[in-house]
């Protein structure tokens, strides 16, 4: 890089999403223990065809029939994991031990369905039927795999990370088959498409967000007081698909920060304030072509350059995941390429 000085930060840990959000929970109606919504379609199979309205609330499994994820006002869904009981003609169906109809439960039977953002894993239980398995394609003996592959999703409908959010495809019983969450392409019941049954879906207030985390340096020496110039910020690491990471730079005369403290508004993006950053998302490639950047994923600092001149300095990296899935950006390195 020239005759410039070079000072590579090494970040010594692998940096992933670390804050959270928090659970989307609104109350769907009056009843604020479930976000599952209340349009109710009384959904039925005969010769009239599909209701006049969409049913929001009520699954289908063609042992059982209609399944109610909203009478029992219980149903909620959560980042993590599902909480309370559905209603059916073979009685409830428990979707967390904590929550059960008896109440907790997980002393003497510990399940519930999990989820990653968005991806649906783990157990119900019935007492009639028994285990329900949300299999999210897990290769466990309990699990069809070859002939019959499934997984329970929850996924924006309409505007990506803002509610409401459908439950699509299917959960799976050894004793009564599919249970569909939606009508639409299961291939396992009615297909909303195609108007052979009636136009239903689970449907939640909830809705997945990213996940966002930050993490800020250690104040770092150039030795150089009155004449540094910052020139750019190289880092490894990687960024799936949906994932991104961004960088704000602080710098100062002292290195207690520019106000005897390193605050918020003193992290600089390229409008030379706290409003913006030097972002980088998953369509970035690495300059892996370019000789003299390497590996490195890699972005100038450009002109104005708002630190010139200032000795101490300290970097904050942003990481953000994706909306539906569990991935994360991985920061390895960092590199703030200085000179004079």
């Amino acid at each position: 890089m020239g005759d410039t000085l070079l000072l590579m930060v090494l970040i010594g840990l692998v940096i992933t999403v670390g804050l959270l959000k928090g659970d989307n929970l609104a109350s769907a109606d009056e009843n604020p223990g479930t976000n599952i919504s209340p349009v109710d379609a009384s959904p039925y199979y005969d010769d009239t065809g599909p209701p006049e309205a969409t049913s929001t609330f009520w699954a289908w499994n063609e042992v059982i029939g209609w399944i109610d994820f909203h009478n029992t006002h219980t149903v909620n869904v959560r980042n993590k994991y599902l909480g309370g009981y559905s209603d059916s003609p073979f009685d409830e169906i428990s979707l967390n031990c904590e929550t059960s109809p008896v109440g907790n439960i997980c002393g003497v039977s510990d399940y519930k369905v999990e989820s990653d953002g968005g991806n649906l894993f783990g157990w119900a239980w019935n007492d009639l039927i028994g285990w329900i398995s949300f299999c999210n394609g897990q290769g466990t003996s309990t699990c069809p795999t070859t002939s019959f592959p499934f997984q329970t999703r929850i996924e924006n409908a309409i505007v990506p990370d803002q509610p409401p959010s459908d439950f699509v495809d299917y959960a799976w019983n050894d004793v009564v088959g599919w249970i569909s969450f939606n009508c639409e392409g299961t291939g396992h019941s009615g297909d909303c498409a195609t108007g052979l049954g009636p136009d239903y879906r689970v449907r939640t207030k909830w809705f997945a967000t990213s996940t966002v985390g930050y993490l800020d340096s250690a104040t770092f020496d150039t030795l150089i007081p009155g004449s540094v110039k910052y020139n750019s910020i190289l880092w490894d690491g990687a960024m799936p698909a949906g994932t991104g990471v961004s960088f704000q730079l602080a710098t100062s005369d002292s290195p207690d920060g520019p106000g005897g403290d390193w605050s918020k508004e003193d992290f600089w993006g390229p409008s030379g304030t706290d409003a913006d950053s030097y972002d980088f998302n998953s369509g970035h490639t690495k300059a892996s072509q370019d000789k003299e950047y390497g590996r490195y994923f890699f972005t100038s600092l450009g002109d104005p350059n708002y630190h010139f001149g200032k000795r101490y300095f300290r970097y904050r990296v942003w990481l953000f995941s994706n909306s539906n899935s569990p991935l994360s950006p991985r920061v390895d390195e960092v590199i703030i390429n200085w000179g004079i």
